[in-house]
This record gives structure tokens, C-alpha cells and sequence, in this order.
């Protein structure tokens, strides 16, 4: 399990929400305060007044380091441990960030009375939480997550972060389904790609191959299974030469690429080969795909570069094949998910993110049973359950891809509703990750102006009218309001 990070500013209830969920998970819980003052064996607020904050911080970032260097905890904080650039990089890179936001007037009431806050002993107390949380406000937005403390009990808060982390670390998925899910993955993705993609383990024994990989491989799929795989590869380069750089590079379990001079059909050209770790029941193993300069001219999705682009490339191009409609859909979602997040001026990467969402949030479909999926008419109550599962599974099929990690919470909340009666937990309002949001409003959008089995498209003008009707209850109302202006006033089609 990836580290679980709270960060925000003092006083949101960091320390007690981080210790009620280590015993959720039953993890570690490490507080990054109290490592430096056992270490310096003093109070924070000593440290502050003896040796200063620039001290201080440079205690911090060396104990983040150390820390983060171990996986499986729930990490409390300081409050401004974030700013640096450098130590948000090493928290992102060994956990999941989740900022807890409460107002300035409740942070005063729950941090009076505490003598151990150096930034707070000042004659207006409540004039430097205003100008402290406004300085550090860029900062925190960078987390993946965020949940207001302002109000509500430790008990609800905890179930609200709980609710958000589901569909990162599900506690309580059962064997029967993970099955399902792995199976679905291989099968209805990767059997379908047009290129040949395998899963290897970390010592490079091939333990699944796709149909596309029989075109390059010696004695068809069958034969290629529990070997090696730089062993099945007619190439220029010597086999011992390419075991020992994968050997040399697997230890780093990252995504990385190999460039060959391989033979097909008495032909030499350059292949690419793309690694990417997946994870299956805590093991790690790797999707490899192989990619040719001709089959690079022929991606669907180009939006994205190096490895895991290619790599996102082949699992959208599969699903495209085993679900056409599917994926055109979500090609318009991202189309215009990206259109709203550049009106409200979301950060690059938070885009970046948003993007992989739209084109997977509906990949679970994939599992749901065809005549549900494609029924002429209104769905019984037994197949809408079935069919308000596809969150959930469209998150629970790209788990085992490791860098896709991040578009979990979205891809699974994508119908959770603004007033809290959406699905699969019914998370409310802000609790609701901002990309789910995004995507929940055009994809309703898309959903209303493309024909269905069971009713013509509306136009635009209707389609509006609709989501006027939604907006608070479904749909979050001032990014509705944002996005319903953009087709007025013809920004976007």
C-alpha cells in the first residue's frame, strides 16, 4: 500500500484524522513533527526560538526523505513541510496527499490555548492564519485530495476520507471479483490489442501473451509462455546483452524503454519495447509492448508522451476495439472535461490527470453483461444495480496499471451526485475529487446530445435546459453554471 499524506494547516485535524485511519488500515502512523523533536529533543516551538526556521526546515525535509523511504503509513505533517519543492516531490512520488481545509475562525478556536505554535504567538492571532493559509494556499492545492474539517465529527470525517480512498485501497474487495477484474483485464484489453503486448515477471519469464504477440515470436503463443523473453526475440542484439540491461533497469521497478534492431519476415527495423509495473495481490510484475515506428503512426490517443503514453495508448486502443461506442464516448468526454478544466484554470498536471479519467471512467462497462449494456429500452431494477457497478470496476481494471493510480478516485466517483445520492458511496459536494465532478457534468452533457438504444439525441438548447434542472443536485452548480456559459456563448460544441 502506497503512504497515505495528510497535510494543511495547523489546527484541521491532521493528528487525530491520520491515527483514526493507521487504525483503519491497520498501518504505521508516523508524524514528521514529533520525529523532529525526538530527535532534536525539544518542543517544536523551542526549536523555532533557538535555532530558528530555516533550521528547522532543513530538519524537516531530511527526516520527509526518511520516511518516505518506507511504504504502508499514514504520514502526519507539518503545516508548511508542503512548500518546499522539493519535499512535495518526495511526498507525491510515496503516497497519496490529501489536504484538510478548515476555516481561519475555526483553526483559531481549536489552536487556542496551545503553546506549542511559533507562528501563532502574535498579537492578531486570527490576521496571521489569513495571511499564512493565503500564502500557502497554491501550495496546498497541489494535493490529489481535499476534505473540509470545518465541520462534522472525527467519526464523519474519517468515513468522508474512507469513502475517497475505496477505490485506491479497496478493503474489501473478495477474491471471486479481483479474479473477475485481472481476468477481464488481460481478456477484453489486452487480448484484443492490435499490437503485441505480455506480462512478464520481475526475472523476465513470459506469463501472458496476446494474439498480436504470435507474429513475432518463434512457435506461436503456447510456445513463448515460462520463457524468458529476450529469448524469443530475433534481433541483432545478443540476448545476454538485453538480459543484462532488463535485469539492470527491472531493479528500479519503473516504467522505462528498450530500443532493439529486431528481423520480422526477413526485414530489420527498430522496435520499441515499453515496461510498465503492474501489481497483482502486492507482487509486481511488468506489461511489456512493443511498438514499431509504422504502428506509432496509428495511435488513437496522442495527447500524452514517453513510456506510459504508449502504454496508455495500447489499453485505450484495446478498449476501443472491444467497445467502439465506449470509447468514442470517452474521447468526447476528454475533449470536453479539458475545455472546462482550462476555462477554470486548472493546473497542468491536475489536466493531465483529468484526462486519463475521461478516457478510462467508463472502461468497466467492459464487464458489464452485453444485453444490459445494449438494451432497447429502460433498465429493471436488477440490471441497474449491475450497471452502477461500472465505476467501481472501470477503477478496479486499471488498478494493477501502477502509474494510473492517481485517476482512481475520479474514475470511480464520476457518478457520485453533488447532494450525496450518487454512487457507489455517495460522497457529497467537495468530498467529490474535482475531476469527478468535471467529468460527471459532460459526460451527462454527451450522454444527453448522442442518440441511445433507447431515445434520439436532444439538442442543445434541450440538453441545457436539463442540466440547469441537475445543477446542486447532480451536478456541482458553479462549475455547471462555468460550463453551460461556454455553449451559449458557442466557446465550446
Amino acid at each position: 500500500m502506497k503512504n497515505i499524506i495528510l497535510i494543511g494547516f495547523m489546527g484541521t485535524g491532521k493528528t487525530v484524522i491520520s491515527k483514526s485511519l493507521a487504525k483503519e488500515f491497520n498501518a504505521a502512523y508516523v508524524s514528521t513533527d514529533s520525529l523532529i523533536e525526538k530527535q532534536e529533543g525539544m518542543a517544536i516551538k523551542d526549536i523555532f526560538s533557538l535555532k530558528g526556521e530555516s533550521y528547522f526546515r532543513q530538519i524537516e525535509k531530511c527526516v520527509i526523505k526518511e520516511v518516505c523511504a518506507k511504504s504502508g503509513q499514514i504520514i502526519d505533517t507539518g503545516g508548511g513541510a508542503i512548500i518546499d519543492p522539493e519535499n512535495f516531490g518526495v511526498l507525491k512520488e510515496n503516497g497519496i496527499i490529501i489536504c484538510l481545509w478548515a476555516t481561519p475562525e475555526v483553526i483559531l478556536k481549536r489552536t487556542q490555548g496551545s503553546k506549542n505554535r511559533p507562528l501563532l504567538n502574535v498579537e492578531n492571532p486570527l490576521s496571521r492564519i489569513i495571511d499564512i493559509l493565503e500564502k500557502r494556499r497554491e501550495h496546498y492545492e497541489k494535493a490529489d485530495f481535499h476534505i473540509d474539517t470545518t465541520s462534522g465529527d472525527i467519526t464523519d470525517i474519517v468515513a468522508r476520507i474512507l469513502k475517497l480512498l475505496d477505490s485506491i485501497f479497496p478493503r474489501r474487495m473478495n477474491d471471486e471479483k479481483g479474479v473477475k477484474l485481472w481476468s477481464s483485464l488481460l481478456t477484453r484489453l489486452l487480448r484484443s490489442s492490435d499490437a503485441p503486448v505480455m506480462i512478464i515477471n520481475l526475472s523476465g519469464k513470459v506469463l501472458f501473451a496476446n494474439d498480436s504477440a504470435k507474429n513475432i515470436f518463434c512457435g506461436g503463443i503456447d510456445h513463448c509462455l515460462r520463457r524468458y523473453w529476450w529469448n524469443l526475440i530475433d534481433s541483432e542484439d545478443k540476448g545476454a546483452t538485453i538480459e543484462n540491461n532488463f535485469k539492470k533497469i527491472i531493479l528500479l521497478k519503473m516504467p522505462f524503454k528498450m530500443d532493439l534492431i529486431s528481423r520480422c519476415n526477413n526485414k530489420e527495423e527498430i522496435v520499441h519495447w515499453f515496461f510498465t509495473p503492474i501489481n497483482k495481490r502486492n507482487k509486481i510484475f511488468m506489461l511489456a509492448v512493443r511498438r514499431s515506428n509504422e504502428d506509432k503512426t496509428k495511435k488513437i490517443i496522442d495527447t500524452f508522451s514517453d513510456v506510459n503514453g504508449e502504454i496508455l495508448d495500447i489499453l485505450f486502443s484495446s478498449s476501443h476495439n472491444s467497445e467502439p461506442d465506449t470509447a468514442r464516448h470517452s474521447l468526447r468526454v476528454m475533449a470536453l472535461a479539458v475545455a472546462l478544466a482550462k476555462k477554470i484554470k486548472m493546473s497542468d498536471e491536475k489536466i493531465e490527470t483529468l484526462k486519463m479519467s475521461a478516457l478510462f471512467h467508463d472502461i468497466g462497462k467492459l464487464v458489464v453483461a452485453q444485453d444490459i449494456l445494449f438494451k432497447d429500452g429502460e433498465l429493471n431494477e436488477v440490471e441497474k444495480v449491475e450497471m452502477k457497478q461500472h465505476p467501481a470496476w472501470s477503477a478496479d481494471m486499471i488498478r494493477p496499471v501502477s502509474f494510473l493510480a492517481s485517476i482512481l478516485p475520479v474514475v470511480a466517483s464520476h457518478h457520485e451526485n453533488y447532494d450525496g445520492t450518487g454512487y457507489p458511496n455517495g460522497m457529497k459536494g467537495q468530498d467529490i475529487p474535482d475531476g469527478a465532478r468535471i467529468i460527471s457534468i459532460v459526460d451527462m452533457y454527451d450522454a444527453l446530445t448522442t442518440d441511445r438504444p433507447y431515445r434520439k439525441a436532444r439538442d442543445k438548447k434541450s440538453a441545457i435546459e436539463i442540466m440547469k434542472e441537475a445543477r446542486g443536485i447532480k451536478l456541482d452548480p458553479e462549475l455547471t453554471d462555468i460550463f453551460l456559459e461556454m455553449l451559449i456563448s458557442n466557446e465550446i460544441e
